[in-house]
């Protein structure tokens, strides 16, 4: 006899979701929490400021909504690991707003909530508040200072701002951003490997690409060849389908890219065996030599 398929679904992660839905969940919650603190009986001034904080909040999450749903495609790396952060801290307010509501004499002794309860809430609230506001500045290249979530590694915010200018700036900006990338990637592996893992190299191949400003491929190829140390790096490009972009760059740029993207090629080479194998990669680097 068959077995009979399991009928438990598992619920798709915060990274698996679409960021809309992450989103639309968050403003949800929102609205869950503003009625527990009109319901609220207890703490009630405490309750008003966590609810003015979380409007405060939902009216961030709003726009970002409304961006992602606007901008094709839309860079959410930033906005995903800020908007785990503002889940856990919505789910905390919702938690003690309802503690607050009137409940029986022998229920309040096994929930008791203190202002200091509140203090440390509205100090998440103000971390996620700053967060938002900082993640929004970025989509309009207006960013400025480093948002809480990256005070203890600010190399991650600036990698953050510079992947979203090279996918929403103008070409200038798009070139400085791959500028200040090959800056940081020139410095050490890790910052290498953040730029990869945040998303960067798929901006960096259409810049590459965009054969009307040699400059950009100039200094999207300069950064792919410093990221290209590791074998994981270079899979990273493959992944990417970046073979053909490069194939097709080395075909028709500038001679001064063209001596950047066989350094790349090179480089490629060096470190991954499937690059050095790939016979259209190899071929058309013989051809150019």
């Amino acid at each position: 006899m068959a077995a009979k398929p399991s009928s438990t679904a598992v619920a798709p992660t915060i990274e698996e979701k679409r960021i809309v839905e992450i989103l639309s969940d968050q403003i949800l919650l929102s609205d869950q929490i503003a009625v527990a603190v009109n319901n609220s009986h207890s703490f009630k001034p405490e309750c008003s400021k966590v609810g003015k904080q979380v409007n405060r909040l939902c009216q961030m999450l709003r726009s970002a909504a409304r961006l992602a749903i606007s901008s094709t495609p839309f860079y959410d790396r930033p906005l995903r690991r800020i908007a785990a952060e503002v889940s856990l801290n919505l789910e905390k307010s919702l938690t003690l707003a309802r503690k607050c509501r009137p409940r029986s004499v022998l229920f309040r002794l096994f929930t008791i909530v203190s202002t200091a309860d509140f203090d440390k809430l509205f100090r998440l609230l103000d971390s996620s508040i700053a967060d938002m506001k900082w993640v929004l500045s970025i989509y309009d290249a207006s960013n400025g200072g480093i948002p809480p979530i990256a005070i203890k590694d600010p190399i991650l915010s600036w990698v953050w701002s510079f992947i979203a200018s090279l996918h929403n700036g103008q070409l200038r900006d798009k070139i400085e951003a791959a500028g200040m990338l090959l800056y940081l990637a020139k410095d050490n592996d890790r910052n290498k490997q953040m730029i990869v893992d945040e998303g960067g190299v798929l901006p960096l191949l259409k810049l590459l690409k965009d054969n009307s400003s040699p400059d950009g491929q100039f200094a999207a190829s300069s950064t792919l060849f410093h990221l290209s140390n590791s074998e994981e790096r270079v899979q990273a490009i493959i992944d990417d389908l970046g073979i053909p972009i490069i194939i097709e760059t080395i075909n028709n740029s500038s001679m001064k890219v063209q001596i950047g993207v066989c350094n790349l090629i090179a480089k490629m080479a060096e470190h991954c065996p499937l690059a050095r194998e790939d016979s259209s990669i190899v071929y058309s680097y013989y051809i150019y030599i």
